[in-house]
């Protein structure tokens, strides 16, 4: 077959199919951090991907509407309508093959303002002992407890750096322009509209979103609407209809309303007197209110001379209703080696958390801590979970059975933190206390 000649007519140019929707105007008021080619890192050319965005955008579609469908597969169909996804199975025929589904919306994002990196913290040397300390000084108002990914790592004896920690973006602002096509329904835009409006007042763009990170604030003039689906049928999947909140006061910085968001949190889990017992030295907290740190010692028989394992509860996970894979670490001799608890099979290792802890803008210029506890299956939904206890380059697994993380109630009695609750229900209670403010229904 011969070339076509260089003078035949160019084709056509065809419009697609689609419909410009609406741009919005956002502004990033929490450091933005990952996304980059460099682990860890903001890519500085490409700060922000309208693909991270859909990402998100489908993960607030599915909190908000996902429970009115009767099963997986129907979720699937349609969340790949709208969209778009890699492999669609066409029909109900087992030997029909999959096809990719583009979707009726497209996203355009212009960055309007990079904004500036900053070192999220800096390990400082003791000039006595020539070594750096173990954890960097963070920025200010940036919290160390959701940011510990970002640290960096020093070497083995503490005297030179390893991996600096990392950088985030200050100060980004950017347009995003939905692209819809034409034969988009109207109640389909609307749900668009909805998952916007949820993403950029409870998520964020980046990494860490949950514990705050990238958090956003729409600067258009005219606020989205937000409306959740039907009534919930299925509960493996997190969701918005059924989640509780708490808003604390309003402050000027939205820095520090993260940071208090985050720091409640880390007091729920961590704090001395409520999680911890005093310790007897100075600086260093006591043993943990908590039975995981002693049903581990009594799992796998190892306990420091001065630690043997007295916790009332004699095997309870708590925490694990918290999010997974959490690592314990144990610093005296004698007591167990690191330990990592988590899904038992591959692929389901990791349980998100429940839990957003985050700055939101009010709309009045001023900016509030909240802590939201998702409506989220529960850790012992993936049925056993294992403990990983690593022992000399070799991996001990040890089984931890639903009824070691639901625990009944003369157990949650037993647990200070607790006082008889489960432990997201104790959360929001801790959370209201401190703020003086309420536990909310979540409502659009």
């Amino acid at each position: 077959m011969g070339r076509a000649s260089p003078l035949s007519p160019a084709p056509q140019w065809q419009a697609p199919q689609q419909n410009e929707g609406l741009t919005l105007r956002l502004k990033v008021i929490t450091p933005l951090f990952g996304g980059g080619y460099e682990p860890r890192e903001v890519d500085p050319v490409c700060i922000i991907r309208p693909a991270t965005i859909r990402g998100h955008l489908r993960f607030w579609w599915r909190a908000l509407y996902g429970g009115q469908y009767a099963s997986s597969e129907a979720l699937f169909r349609a969340e790949s309508a709208l969209w778009g996804a890699a492999a669609v199975q066409q029909s109900s025929t087992a030997e029909d093959k999959k096809e990719p589904s583009i979707g009726k919306v497209a996203i355009r994002v212009t960055v309007t303002n990079k904004g500036k990196p900053q070192k999220c913290a800096d390990y400082v040397k003791d000039q006595a002992s020539g070594r750096y300390r173990s954890v960097p000084k963070f920025a200010a108002n940036y919290p160390p407890y959701a940011l510990y990914p970002f640290q960096g790592q020093l070497e083995k004896g503490g005297r030179q750096v390893k991996d600096e920690p990392a950088s985030a973006r200050e100060g980004v602002e950017f347009e995003i322009t939905l692209i819809c096509s034409k034969d988009l329904s109207e109640e389909s835009y609307k749900q668009v509209l909805s998952a916007i409006a949820a993403w950029v007042r409870y998520g964020g763009i980046g990494a860490r979103t949950r514990r705050g990170c990238g958090s956003l604030e729409l600067v258009s003039s005219e606020p989205l609407p937000l409306k959740a689906g039907s009534a919930p049928n299925t509960s493996n999947i997190p969701l918005l209809p059924g989640a509780r909140l708490v808003i604390g006061n309003p402050t000027s910085d939205p820095l520090q309303a993260w940071r208090q968001a985050v720091e409640i949190y880390r007091d729920f889990r961590q704090s001395v007197p409520f999680a911890r017992n005093p310790g007897t030295v100075p600086g260093r907290p006591g043993r943990s209110k908590y039975p995981e740190p002693d049903s581990i010692r009594r799992k796998t028989g190892n306990h420091a001379s001065q630690h043997p394992p007295t916790h009332p509860v004699q095997s309870g996970f708590p925490r694990a209703d918290l999010g997974l894979p959490i690592v314990f670490h144990f610093k005296d001799k004698g007591d167990p080696p690191d330990s990592r608890l988590q899904g038992f099979e591959q692929g389901r290792l990791r349980m998100a958390s429940p839990v957003i802890t985050k700055a939101i803008a009010d709309g009045a210029g001023e900016y509030r801590p909240m802590v939201m506890v998702l409506n989220a299956p529960h850790a012992w939904d993936m049925d056993n979970l294992h403990l990983v206890v690593n022992r000399n380059n070799n991996s001990q697994v040890l089984t931890v059975i639903p009824a070691e993380v639901q625990l009944n109630y003369s157990e949650l009695k037993k647990i200070a933190p607790l006082s008889g609750k489960p432990i997201r229900e104790a959360l929001l209670d801790f959370v209201a206390s401190k703020w003086g403010a309420k536990v909310e229904e979540w409502k659009p």
